[in-house]
């Protein structure tokens, strides 16, 4: 099965770096806050231009420490009726989401929705795709996460993803772009009072962890193995490499796709995207994925839910609704070889015949 998964490639490839890292935490006995930790955090603000960036241990330890950081525990924050769980829960066990619907291109957030009564706005880049970040500026004025877990190294306007809203999280590992044989999550921000707050929140509630000092806020343990995050050091400054050859390979795809009947998921035109997935719709969802799965490609159909319906209003998201109920995604990985590459077109291509 082709997979987005292919570490056991990227093992092979940089086998000496990732010998040569796990040597070097064992040895030097580096565990918490160490050496790769700082190295990552180090690279992530320099890709994209954060002043300050923390790893977590996951993605959704991300997700929970811009909730306690933007102190909204108990506070309204606007979501999309249309995503991944990791982006909902967190918000639900801690305060009341509010969810509106999506933009059919690229199944973003329509920005024109947003209640304002609602204290945050969160916004995800799905797909890798950048969020169109001067309508969010233009329907509101107020507390911005943008989550720009698929979307590290995209652009919007020629300005990286994750130096948008007053924090940005980050994930990466498992049908990341990264390999990390596990999760690794990632926030920043620009602005020193936060910053603070996201320190205590990692530190289980004490600024680095220093347990003797007092306790100064809300924290859980969420702070990054040394060793993942060397994992992560020796594939993180690869990147610009990887995303041009997913680039290179989702636009030939969407060529040799134009006069097929789906739609494809597309950036919108002042975005560069990441490539994170090759989304789309199409009629009969369900038995095209069973017949990419037939044919040894991991095709699925991407989110299933409609949050609203489950945690929200119930009343109707039609876009939603619609991605949800026609939505697919191919694997896209830059460790694809131009065989694999032409597989997944002709046996999409075949489809149809």
């Amino acid at each position: 099965m082709l997979k987005q998964q292919l570490y056991d490639r990227l093992y092979r490839r940089f086998k000496l770096e990732f010998d040569a890292v796990y040597h070097d935490v064992m040895e030097n006995n580096y565990n918490i806050n160490g050496k790769y930790t700082r190295l990552v955090e180090n690279y992530i603000k320099k890709v994209s231009g954060r002043r300050f960036v923390h790893l977590t241990n996951t993605g959704t330890t991300a997700v929970q420490i811009s909730i306690l950081a933007g102190d909204l525990v108990g506070k309204k924050t606007q979501l999309s009726s249309y995503g991944f769980n990791a982006c909902v829960s967190p918000f639900k066990m801690t305060g009341n989401p509010v969810f509106n619907d999506i933009i059919p291109s690229d199944t973003s957030m329509d920005f024109t929705q947003i209640d304002k009564s609602v204290d945050c706005v969160y916004a995800v880049d799905w797909w890798g795709h950048p969020v169109n970040h001067d309508s969010l500026a233009k329907n509101w004025q107020g507390k911005v996460i943008v989550d720009a877990s698929q979307s590290f190294g995209a652009t919007y306007k020629g300005k990286s993803t994750g130096s948008f809203g007053d924090i940005s999280v980050f994930a990466f590992g498992l049908q990341k772009h990264f390999g990390v044989h596990s999760h690794i999550g990632a926030i920043g921000t620009d602005d020193p009072a936060i910053d603070k707050k996201i320190n205590i929140a990692v530190n289980q509630g004490k600024v680095d962890e220093y347990r003797y000092f007092p306790h100064e806020g809300l924290g859980i343990n969420g702070h990054c193995a040394d060793i993942l995050a060397g994992q992560l050091w020796v594939t993180i400054r690869h990147w610009e490499e990887f995303q041009n050859r997913r680039d290179k390979i989702a636009k030939y795809w969407i060529e040799e796709f134009k006069d097929l009947p789906i739609s494809i998921y597309v950036p919108n035109q002042h975005s560069q995207s990441s490539w994170y997935r090759f989304g789309g719709e199409i009629d009969n969802m369900h038995h095209f994925v069973q017949y990419c799965n037939t044919m040894g490609i991991d095709c699925r159909n991407t989110y299933p839910d409609n949050w609203n319906d489950i945690y929200g209003t119930a009343l109707p998201r039609p876009n939603t609704d619609h991605a949800r109920k026609h939505g697919f995604s191919l694997p896209l990985s830059a460790q694809f070889t131009d065989g694999e590459v032409e597989m997944v077109k002709d046996v999409v291509t075949k489809y149809f015949v």
